[in-house]
Formats: structure tokens, sequence, C-alpha cells
């Protein structure tokens, strides 16, 4: 099942063309996420261990902007919210402190750290419109299983190994006329929610989007 949320409004504040100087540029990041409600299969034997993969994409040229796995965020209840750490939780368009996995995106699960450019360090941020989308999984451990569970190295979305357990899809689509209502002024921050929905499960992701420029 894929959700799908429409941020901010578009209204009749006029927006700098997109390349125009003083564009609003904004920095996305993962902050929380939330398990409104665990799997059937799952909840009654064990807390879930939750991680996600986000990508950004241009809605004009549909060119991938950004692509990151989060850490893995371990022994959710129901109805619990855990908060992403600070260093691996951003749509990387900005500083990379230490990158580790040798693919085409970034990997906390992998061991790679990231900070994001903001306000206070003059970095540019993502230019709108543009759509942030995720793939929620809970993790399995092979021996569970006592499969060989092999790892996905090429996509972002893709489960870190092959038979951890999909907990839906959902996406957000930011538009330069509602982001510009929404955060009128550099320094402002605006969190939003999208829902992942699978196999009678339901967990929030929160998205934070800074206004940097």
């Amino acid at each position: 099942m894929i959700v799908v949320a429409v941020a901010g409004l578009v209204g009749l504040a006029p927006v700098p063309e997109a390349g125009a100087a003083g564009v609003p540029r904004y920095v996305v990041s993962i902050t929380q996420l939330k398990a409104v409600e665990e799997q059937n299969e799952h909840d009654w034997f064990t807390d879930e261990d939750v991680y996600g993969g986000f990508v950004v994409t241009s809605s004009d040229t549909k060119r991938q902007l950004s692509a990151f796995r989060t850490q893995l965020l371990k022994g959710f209840d129901e109805g619990e919210t855990k908060t992403l750490s600070a260093d691996k939780r951003c749509a990387p368009a900005g500083e990379i402190l230490d990158f580790k996995s040798g693919r085409s995106f970034l990997d906390a699960r992998s061991g790679d750290r990231w900070l994001c450019r903001t306000i206070n360090t003059g970095g540019a941020g993502l230019e709108p419109p543009f759509t942030v989308a995720g793939t929620l999984y809970s993790s399995v451990s092979c021996y569970e299983l006592f499969e060989n569970c092999g790892k996905h190295r090429n996509d972002p979305r893709g489960p870190y190994l092959a038979l951890d357990i999909w907990l839906g899809n959902a996406r957000l689509d930011f538009s330069a006329g509602g982001l510009y209502v929404d955060l009128p002024r550099v320094g402002m921050q605006r969190a939003y929610t999208m829902d992942h929905r699978a196999n009678n499960g339901h967990y929030r992701t929160s998205v934070t989007v800074e206004r940097v420029a």
C-alpha cells in the first residue's frame, strides 16, 4: 500500500523561479518513527526493530537528489516513538562526515555518518519541487530463520537483508509554492508526517523541513 500526502498549501505569494538568485532552498530530515500499530504476526512475541530507506526526487526532472538508509531503531512497542541520531537522519545534500559503504547512497546501517548543511553553515539545500519517498522494514536476523540472507547493496529503498519484512511505502510531495507559504523565512522549520501501512501494521515517519536559503 502506498500512502501519498501533499505538503503545504499552494498560496498566492510570488516564488522565485527555479535557478534564479534568491530561490528558496531546504534541508529535509527524517527525524522520528512511531509504531502506531505493530504487525499482528509479530507483536505477540517480540518487539520490532525498524529501519527505513528514503529517496528525494525532483518533481520536475525526476532526477534523484538524495538517498539514504537509516540506522536500525530497536525494540518498538506499540505506540512508541523513537528519534534518529542527528548524524544519520537528513537527506544528504551536504557535508559527508564518514562514508564507508562504497555505494551510491549513504547507509547508516553500514556505519556511514553525515551532517547536512543548515542555515548555520551556509549550505545550499534542496530546490523544490521535490518528492520524499520512503519504505520501512522490520529487521529479521538470519539466525532466527536459519536462512542465508543476502544484503541488498544497490537500492536505498530495498531491504538491508533479503528476508527483512516490508512495513509499507509512503511519500510526501513538496511544491515550491506550498513550502514558500509554510516556511516564509530563512531558518524556519516545519514537521510533516507520512504513514506506512502493510500487513495490518501502521508506522508513522516524521519529516522535518528547514528553510536554509
